[in-house]
């Protein structure tokens, strides 16, 4: 389960799974990976919003208002880059970078 405890490789992994998942079945059947593995209310909402097309600055909005509260502020960086990525149509591969030890908020994904 995906929560603000869980480590990072865990949460690449959700990525990876959400990403594929979504590239075989389509951006809105990605609810039932976010559901069954996403324990965090508020990125749960958030990726639900990406899921369901919301634009993008509505969904960082989002996320960049809510997470802090439970999540560590570069956990937040990481995940925001992560969902923007998604929503816009990069590969797994690109996505996972947000996850890597070497990514700062200086590399961020921008549109």
């Amino acid at each position: 389960m995906i929560h603000p405890g869980a480590d990072i490789n865990t949460i690449a992994d959700f990525f990876n799974d959400l990403v594929n998942h979504s590239d075989e079945r389509g951006l809105q059947a990605a609810h039932e990976v976010i559901r069954s593995r996403v324990n965090d209310r508020h990125l749960q909402q958030g990726l639900t919003l990406a899921a369901d097309g919301n634009h993008p600055s509505i969904v960082s909005r989002y996320l960049s208002e809510t997470l802090p509260h439970n999540w560590d502020k570069d956990m937040v960086h990481r995940i925001r880059d992560a969902v923007e990525m998604w929503q816009s149509g990069k590969t797994a591969e690109q996505i996972l970078e947000c996850f890597g030890q070497n990514y700062s908020v200086s590399q961020r994904y921008i549109g």
